[in-house]
């Protein structure tokens, strides 16, 4: 056994937690996408929908009784939505909204509250989509490729026995005379029914050769619109005839349609149409600054809504002379990646944007967005300085971006790739290295990439040069390293135990690594040597990051366990945030000042972690008087100003191998004749806190 570390202290962290109250949200943390939008006499709901790690979605509900200026969240029965909503409308001021598994309620107070009603299918069948009609004071559910029918505001449900092709996506009731007809598109056709949804007529329209699935469906009077990728097709008798609208710009997703104010509404990509002679004439209206992407085209009793693929959504009062954001700081909450020094804040979300701050998260500018838009892919996969340079890679093609005035403007960089899925890069002055799968280096400061020896099988989840070498942990449970000029990464075989590791950081002097079980490592010797960092709970480590002596270290699963240490891990105390112990968690971000936590659910949260540079010196003030040393047999322990505070006594593993408590007079003698040799800490636990108090060496 070598003692090359014996003059290195071993410290173990505490498990004091402090008030969450100090977390402040900062936003981008508004709802991703606007999906549906309901309106009564009083109030305007939206159900939002926002995108998961895993790539479902979740939806919350927000109501506003003031025109979109003021929002609050509206409960479910049990505080939760079980299954994701589908759909949510308002029949004679009575709110309805169905979940993905069938669930049903209802809301007679203009959505403050919601009862839960009966399912409207038993099997777990899941539809992304469905309809809510009101026909003679009955409700009419699509669900799947069927329509079921209430008398009773859904306590009781029967199915109406026909069956449409494919699953429905949205109805119209267009009466005439006496005859409530059903108009329905689906995934495969357009339908119509005048028996209330006891037989359907197929009228879907003969498509043009370059149209596609992907449709949206609007009723203006007794004329049907059939939106596709590229056009609109429409009929005036019922579906026996259609016409259609010239070509438009090809959307992300398809065409949106709406019937507002006696006119056919059209957004298609960034732009907004209108007709009122079935395409006679056509007229283009001012959308909102910036817009992209149309989501949802929705009328409301009072206007207008648009809703953006990446998360505004505007309200207009006026058929579009002027839009109203009616999300006040809801810009798009699914932040994926973080990055902050002393000058910028960064968060990319999922949509191709980049959110930029310049003050530490008070407020909030697109820095860059994304030509190419993936809802559940993490757009921006990993970021880095060197020297005034910024630069990050997306999923846009993989390509490498870089801004030399820290986000103020882009250009890209990098264009020759031989990658897909970036996740990682590090950098020193001449050389980059990118984690594609495999390892690629670059010698020419990006502009062209070449394979290192492909070592796929590595897993390497991190990168950070440190010390003249680059460093990566791996989750096949070791570290590797690389000289800037080596073709490939060596494992370091250094003593290291085998777990595995996702996430590693350096101030420049010291090197930290994280695991699964809670293992954080660090090594002040570039690796020849670590010391175990024991954290008050055994959570897989995810990130960790440094701002000089300040660490942070994120433990995301089962909730945002936060640790932060204000001395190299010396002392590591939990500053983890109450209230968002089930909110999903990605990175975490440090500079001079703040903490930065992002939430892939709820945004970004920041933590002023100055006053916590306190805990370097009251960690002085705790040392422990402990004699012989070295010791034998036994170890003496006196802390007269601790009386009654807690001993324990760790290994170099990390391992609590005695503990004690100090009588009155604040002494605790301790037995170690059965100890091995070697390194033993001392800590303290007093008063909620627990620090580093000093260390005794065995030698028998």
């Amino acid at each position: 056994m070598t003692y090359r570390t014996i003059f290195f202290l071993l410290f173990v962290c505490a498990a004091f937690s402090l008030s969450a109250q100090t977390w402040e949200p900062l936003g981008p943390y508004g709802p991703r996408t606007v999906y549906k939008v309901a309106e009564s006499d009083s109030a305007i709901l939206m159900l939002c929908l926002e995108a998961s790690n895993s790539g479902e979605t979740n939806s919350d509900v927000y109501r506003s009784e003031d025109k979109g200026l003021s929002w609050e969240s509206t409960p479910f029965p049990n505080g939760k939505i079980l299954w994701p909503l589908s759909n949510i409308v308002c029949i004679k001021n009575v709110f309805y909204a169905i979940s993905k598994h069938s669930d049903f309620f209802m809301s007679l107070d203009h959505g403050r509250t919601w009862i839960m009603r009966s399912d409207i299918y038993d099997k777990d069948w899941k539809f992304e989509t469905s309809s809510i009609l009101d026909i003679n004071n009955s409700l009419y559910v699509g669900w799947g490729n069927k329509y079921y029918n209430s008398n009773d505001s859904g306590l009781t449900w029967f199915f109406e026995k026909a069956e449409v092709d494919g699953e429905i996506i949205k109805s119209f009731v267009i009466k005439d005379n006496i005859i409530d007809n059903i108009v329905t598109v689906t995934k495969s056709g357009v339908y119509l029914s005048n028996d209330r949804a006891g037989s359907w007529k197929t009228i879907t329209p003969i498509f043009q050769p370059d149209d596609y699935d992907g449709r949206d469906l609007a009723v203006l009077g007794k004329t049907i619109y059939v939106s596709t990728h590229r056009r609109v097709y429409y009929s005036t008798n019922m579906g026996d005839s259609w016409g259609v609208s010239n070509e438009f710009a090809q959307g992300k997703t398809h065409i949106r349609i709406a019937g507002y104010a006696s006119r056919l509404w059209i957004a298609s990509d960034s732009s907004v149409f209108y007709t009122s002679d079935n395409f006679v004439s056509v007229h283009t209206v001012a959308t909102p600054q910036n817009w992209r992407f149309t989501w949802t085209l929705v009328p409301t009793r009072n206007g207008l809504l648009l809703s953006a693929y990446e998360g505004g959504a505007y309200l207009t009062f006026d058929t579009a002379k002027t839009w109203m954001l009616i999300e006040d700081g809801f810009t798009p909450r699914v932040v994926y990646n973080l990055w902050a020094n002393d000058n910028v804040l960064f968060g990319g979300t999922s949509t191709g944007l980049l959110m930029r701050s310049t003050n530490n998260g008070n407020s909030w500018e697109r820095s860059f967005q994304s030509t190419s838009v993936s809802p559940y892919r993490s757009q921006f996969n990993a970021m880095f300085t060197l020297d005034d340079s910024l630069y990050t890679a997306i999923n846009e093609g993989d390509q490498i971006i870089a801004s030399n005035d820290y986000g103020a403007s882009w250009h890209i960089n990098g264009r020759e790739k031989p990658w897909t899925g970036v996740s990682d890069i590090a950098v020193d002055d001449s050389v980059w290295i990118a984690l594609a799968g495999s390892p690629v280096r670059s010698d020419d400061i990006g502009t062209t990439w070449a394979y290192m020896n492909r070592q796929s099988s590595l897993e390497l989840q991190q990168l950070m040069f440190h010390g003249g070498l680059f460093y990566a942990a791996s989750a096949k449970g070791y570290i590797y390293k690389a000289i800037p000029t080596a073709l490939n990464f060596e494992r370091d075989t250094n003593d290291l135990p085998l777990s595995p590791y996702y996430a590693i950081a350096s101030n420049g002097s010291t090197l930290f690594v994280g695991g699964d079980s809670g293992n954080v490592y660090r090594s002040r010797d570039s690796g020849t040597s670590w010391q175990k960092m024991n954290l008050p709970a055994s959570f897989s480590i995810r990130d960790i990051k440094c701002y000089g002596s300040n660490v942070i270290i994120l433990a995301p699963i089962g909730g945002c366990r936060i640790y932060f240490s204000p001395n190299e891990c010396d002392t590591i105390i939990t500053i983890s945030p109450e209230n968002y112990n089930g909110y999903a968690s990605g990175e975490v971000a440090i500079n001079s000042k703040y903490v930065f936590l992002q939430t892939v659910d709820k945004g970004i949260f920041r933590y002023n972690y100055s006053t916590l540079n306190s805990v370097r010196r009251e960690s002085a003030q705790n040392s422990l008087t402990l004699y012989p040393n070295p010791a034998q047999t036994v170890v003496n322990i006196e802390a007269p100003d601790k009386a009654n505070a807690i001993v324990h006594l760790f290994d170099m593993l990390g391992r609590e191998v005695r503990s004690g408590k100090l009588s009155d007079e604040g002494k605790l003698t301790l037995e170690v004749s059965d100890l091995t040799n070697g390194i033993y800490t001392a800590m303290l636990e007093h008063n909620g806190t627990t620090s580093f108090a000093g260390k005794t060496v065995v030698a028998k």
